[in-house]
């Protein structure tokens, strides 16, 4: 399908939770004269020394965009009005020592002021390095969690060539609200979540080389998108999971329940007056109403992940796979023992269904065959993984998971 250029690498993630990051190379160009102060040309930063890992500058919670709020809820991300943080900074360089936390609205339902990021730099990084910068991306489309004060992959930061950039993006319902009226944007826009991650790689993209660094889906959306040229120029696919990709109308039910839940009314009402009235709801109403649907809605697709939208995602990712329909990149892909054991219940039928509610029953009998039963913890823990060499290329083991409070998963 298409090619792209950027010397850059994507590492996706999936259902183990670990980041996914893109890394990848730019020119540089001087820092400022000011120790820790890194000038981006509209406005100052200041940095501080990470204490875990003395030998790093960390520069916390810079925007990258506009704040998603108001009528920008449910919106793709608004590019950063550079001139209005200019204008507030004035000639002060701005401290960028209090990372970001998303614990805004009771209940910690969240803070929507979200579309920054942390950038970990070397200490030692001068005029003229070329360092590789690593974009660590929340691992979760579906969650209000907030993320780490720094990288989850730590070890990232011992490597004295590597800038680290943590980017925050919206998830669940306020990223990805989806409904057939959003077709014309002047009503809002599905996939706003992803599209976060696209407008902070190009900030990046802009700005990383202030920090001395050469620098540029989450899961493998990125390698599908239409509007992805130029970001990545290679992917690194671990555990990698991903949710159905659906139509605007399959996701409609969803919709209906979350207003109903949020209290914006029912199928009685509009789709865009219900929007209108979500736009205006408090963060804790849409939080409670999203974890509501995940909890106890009865449809097929209780999950608020990307959809199909006909314009950056025009085709269920795996079709555009097999029909060589993605960027032209190197791909490792890879996976760990045990994947996801400790959330197996239920037959392998309906956990796949549960799952993936399009499988057919040809599909249930082929899973069905690669399935080796344990009938207790330890027995799954002694259960042959094959050698991927020799084995079958897939292969589910289903283990019975233990029960009581102190059961804390695989170690």
């Amino acid at each position: 399908m298409r090619s792209t250029s950027t010397s850059s690498l994507i590492w996706i993630s999936g259902l183990l939770l670990s980041p996914l990051s893109l890394c990848s190379v730019l020119s540089s160009s001087p820092r400022a004269d000011e120790p820790n102060v890194v000038d981006l040309g509209y406005v100052k930063y200041r940095g501080s020394f990470n204490e875990t890992f003395p030998n790093t500058v960390a520069y916390l919670g810079i925007p990258y965009a506009e704040p998603p709020l108001g009528n920008l809820r449910f919106r793709n991300p608004v590019p950063l009005n550079k001139t209005r943080i200019s204008q507030e900074a004035g000639e002060e360089v701005i401290d960028a020592t209090d990372s970001f936390f998303a614990d805004g609205g009771a209940g910690g339902a969240g803070n929507e002021d979200c579309l920054k990021v942390n950038v970990y730099a070397p200490q030692v990084a001068k005029p003229g390095d070329d360092f590789t910068a690593c974009i660590v991306l929340h691992p979760r489309w579906r969650s209000m969690a907030i993320q780490l004060p720094s990288p989850s992959n730590t070890g990232l930061l011992k490597v004295p060539t590597v800038v680290i950039v943590s980017v925050y993006y919206r998830l669940d319902s306020f990223g990805f609200l989806a409904i057939p009226e959003f077709s014309d944007s002047s009503m809002g826009d599905m996939n706003a979540g992803f599209q976060n991650q696209t407008q902070a790689l190009r900030w990046i993209q802009e700005n990383i080389k202030d920090w001395e660094s050469a620098g540029g889906g989450s899961v493998e959306l990125h390698l599908v998108a239409i509007d992805q040229e130029g970001l990545f120029s290679g992917a690194i696919a671990q555990s990698v999971y991903r949710s159905p990709t659906i139509t605007l109308e399959q996701r409609q039910p969803l919709f209906d329940f979350y207003s109903n839940q949020a209290g914006c009314g029912d199928v009685s009402v509009p789709n865009i007056e219900r929007v209108a009235c979500l736009r205006n709801a408090s963060i804790s109403a849409l939080a409670r109403a999203q974890d509501a649907a995940a909890q106890t809605f009865n449809g097929s697709y209780r999950l608020f992940v990307p959809v199909q939208d006909g314009k950056i995602i025009t085709a269920p990712p795996t079709s555009l796979f097999e029909s060589g329909q993605f960027w032209k990149v190197p791909i490792m892909v890879g996976a760990t023992s045990n994947e996801s054991v400790a959330d197996l219940s239920g037959t392998i039928a309906s956990i796949m269904l549960r799952r993936f509610p399009g499988l057919d029953d040809v599909d249930i009998r082929e899973f069905e065959a690669v399935t080796l039963e344990a009938s207790s913890w330890e027995a799954c823990t002694r259960l042959p993984h094959g050698d991927p060499n020799t084995e079958p290329t897939f292969q589910v083991v289903r283990c019975s998971k233990p029960k009581g409070p102190k059961y804390r998963g695989p170690k």
